[in-house]
């Protein structure tokens, strides 16, 4: 997992779980921020992609 701004307060550091099917982070929402993420997964067949969706913090809302 990568994220821009690389450097923030607001996201904990991604854990993998041990079977490797669940990746789980958190997200403080306390600072109004838009992070661009981009996951890279490998299939059983040992294909890589990604996903990349983008998060916007909004606290006051």
């Amino acid at each position: 997992m990568t994220v821009d701004p690389a450097h923030n307060d607001q996201l904990s550091p991604a854990t993998v779980s041990r079977s490797g099917k669940q990746l789980t982070f958190s997200d403080a929402n306390t600072a109004k921020l838009t992070f661009n993420i981009t996951l890279n997964f490998k299939d059983s067949e040992g294909v890589s992609f990604s996903h990349d969706p983008q998060v916007q913090n909004e606290p006051e809302q």
